[in-house]
């Protein structure tokens, strides 16, 4: 589980940079794909959100610090399990 909630973190800072113009055709295509599934999840209100390369990130402000604190949690959980 810490796998996705790790990949979705990085997803929601990756797809802005690969929404813009200057991105190749299939990255568009995956961020399309990503502010879409994120719609249903978040208000994903410009004025609310954090920004990136020109555009608003898939989710809130409030929602990307949930979901990178939770990634982060993840993370320190499995770390904290090896030692």
């Amino acid at each position: 589980m810490p796998a996705v909630a790790v990949a979705w973190g990085a997803l929601i800072l990756i797809a802005p940079g690969w929404r813009s113009s200057a991105a190749s055709a299939p990255r568009r295509t995956v961020a399309v794909l990503i502010y879409v599934v994120a719609a249903p999840i978040c208000h994903q209100r410009a004025d609310r959100s954090f920004w990136l390369a020109g555009q608003p990130l898939p989710v809130c402000g409030r929602c990307t610090g949930l979901y990178l604190s939770g990634a982060l949690g993840a993370l320190a959980a499995t770390r904290g399990r090896r030692g």
